[in-house]
């Protein structure tokens, strides 16, 4: 038997084994796993983010309803790979050009990071 043959929902079974950063480099292997790698992980990922990251995805061009499968795969792909490598070498988008606020190190003492999301910063 040829894994080709396999139903839809035992690849996802699988598949369901793997990270996502393995899913994400096996999704090129064929058209077929790319469009169930797509539908039954990276939507599910990207819908399960917060509310601060999820609100910039019509901005983006993606809505979970309308988004073909390759709007998708970009859209994970800058959520994913993109963002977190964005927020661990400080390199943002845009510079700020004026203080935003200033910071106080409160009860807990100080920042153990910092993350940024387009027009927000996160400090934690």
């Amino acid at each position: 038997m040829s894994i080709d043959l396999l139903p839809v929902e035992i690849l996802v079974e699988i598949f369901d084994y793997l990270s996502i950063r393995t899913l994400s480099q096996i999704n090129t292997t064929c058209k077929r796993w790319h469009s169930v790698i797509i539908q039954n992980f990276y939507r599910p990922y990207l819908l399960n983010q917060p509310y601060s990251i999820r609100k910039h995805y019509r901005s983006a061009g993606w809505t979970p309803d309308d988004s073909d499968d390759a709007s998708t795969d970009r859209l994970f792909d800058q959520v994913y790979y993109q963002l977190p490598a964005n927020w661990k070498l400080g390199q943002f988008d845009h510079a700020f050009k004026e203080q935003i606020s200033e910071y106080s190190p409160g009860e807990e003492g100080g920042i153990s990071g910092i993350q940024m999301y387009k027009d927000k910063v996160y400090l934690r």
